[in-house]
């Protein structure tokens, strides 16, 4: 082989091997490329689905002043066709639901607290400047159930919308085992005169549930918040 022809083959060499090595480091830089894009778009995703996330959850605290009203109503009272309370019966506010009405005005605020006087008898008369509703608003919350004797206003949270959530505890009556025996005496055929008698007795220890429905008006001042949506949460408690 002449020398000329070996330094031709070195060199076409050479090239076949820079080529090769050129397109190698192409190739990895691609690779390279196309995983930062991809670890870019998964973190920018799980960026996107966490704060849609955070969003859908949160709740805030609200600040609220509370003024509540005891009173007591008869079970026919209670309406059978809606979820208004009686208290609500008439009252008319635009926004409402179960269990609680959005007051918005100082007119709405003395029509209620009038009936609540004609239900409830003699009340500290709640008022507030009509300034007030300007910006926020009072949500009157009406507990008008059976079996329950106490109510107590937990917290108060708002969503982004700034509707709100009124957690309410509920505090049930309840009848032990043997008080229950005693409500339920039997009219059988085998008792006695003397053992009707002693059942007599013994039902006076028994425990009335509820003759009237022991229920609660709670009025909640909230500043700076005018709600078209609020839902109230019973959280029973059992003593």
């Amino acid at each position: 082989m002449k020398k000329g022809e070996l330094k031709k083959d070195s060199k076409d060499y050479l090239n076949y091997k820079t080529i090769l090595t050129t397109m190698l480091c192409t190739l990895v830089g691609v690779l390279f490329i196309l995983c930062l894009i991809f670890v870019g778009m998964e973190m920018a995703s799980k960026g996107r689905q966490s704060i849609f996330t955070s969003n859908d959850v949160e709740v805030i605290p609200v600040y609220y002043e509370q003024q509540q009203v005891g009173y007591e109503i008869e079970d026919w009272q209670i309406s059978q066709d809606t979820d208004t309370p009686y208290i609500f019966s008439d009252f008319n506010t635009k926004y409402y639901g179960k269990d609680y009405a959005v007051i918005n005005s100082k007119t709405q605020l003395d029509q209620l607290m009038q009936t609540a006087t004609s239900v409830a008898g003699e009340t500290d008369f709640y008022d507030m400047d009509s300034s007030f509703f300007e910006t926020g608003s009072v949500i009157a919350v009406a507990l008008e159930k059976k079996d329950y004797y106490s109510y107590n206003i937990s917290s108060v949270t708002r969503d982004e919308n700034y509707n709100l959530q009124i957690n309410v505890d509920a505090f049930k009556y309840e009848q032990t085992d043997e008080e229950v025996s005693k409500c339920n005496v039997s009219d059988s055929d085998e008792t006695t005169d003397e053992a009707s008698s002693e059942a007599a007795d013994e039902s006076t220890d028994c425990v009335e549930i509820a003759p009237k429905i022991e229920s609660t008006l709670f009025l909640l001042n909230v500043q700076n918040i005018q709600p078209h949506k609020v839902n109230v949460v019973i959280n029973e408690i059992t003593d």
